[in-house]
C-alpha cells in the first residue's frame, strides 16, 4: 500500500467517524456543545494531525482546521469535513503529490541538519549513516522517476551503478 492509499483510507476512517459526532451536536437555543465530547475531541485530534501530515501546519487548509476546531460547533465540524473530503479528492486526482514531495524535502532535511548537529559534537558515524540513508532514498526515488524497477532492495552502490548505465 503506498502513501496516497494509506492516506485516503486514514481519511475514510475518519469520515465515517463524523456522523457519531455530529448526531452529539445538542442546541439549548442559547448555546450548543458535543455531547459526546471525547469522541469530538478525538475525532478532531485525528484530524489535525492527519491534514498537518499531508499539507504542514502553516499550510492555510492546516490553519482552517484549527480555527474550526476552535469554534468547537457544528458548523466547525462540518468546515473540517469538508476540507477532508477536498483533500480527499485531490489526493485521489493526483494533486497532492507536490505536497508528498514536500514532505519528503522536510524529512531528509531533518535527517541532514541531524547529521551536522552530531558533526559538531565529533559524531562522524551516526552523521555518515544520516547522511547515507538521504542518499540512498534519493537515488531510489530517481531511479523509480527513470522507470528502473526493482531498486527497493537494493543496495545504494547497485542503484547507482543502473542509474549510472541508463545514460
Amino acid at each position: 500500500m503506498d502513501e496516497s492509499e494509506k492516506l485516503l483510507k486514514t481519511i475514510d476512517n475518519l469520515l465515517q467517524k463524523s456522523p457519531e459526532v455530529e448526531q452529539s451536536w445538542y442546541h439549548s437555543g442559547m448555546e450548543g456543545w458535543f455531547k459526546n465530547t471525547t469522541a469530538y475531541e478525538s475525532l478532531m485530534t485525528e484530524i489535525l494531525s492527519v491534514v498537518t501530515y499531508i499539507y504542514g501546519f502553516g499550510h492555510p487548509n492546516s490553519q482552517r482546521v484549527i480555527n474550526a476546531y476552535n469554534q468547537e460547533s457544528l458548523k466547525g465540524l462540518k468546515i473540517v469535513k469538508g476540507i477532508l473530503e477536498g483533500t480527499r479528492n485531490n489526493i485521489e486526482n493526483g494533486l497532492i503529490a507536490e505536497i508528498t514531495e514536500n514532505i519528503t524535502i522536510n524529512i531528509k532535511t531533518d535527517f541532514l541538519n541531524s547529521a551536522q548537529e552530531f558533526i559538531k559534537i565529533n559524531e562522524k558515524d551516526p552523521a555518515a549513516v544520516l547522511g547515507c540513508v538521504v542518499l540512498e532514498d534519493s537515488l531510489k526515488k530517481l531511479a523509480k522517476k527513470n522507470k528502473i524497477e526493482g531498486v527497493q532492495n537494493k543496495e545504494m552502490s547497485v542503484v547507482a551503478n543502473l542509474l549510472l548505465s541508463k545514460k
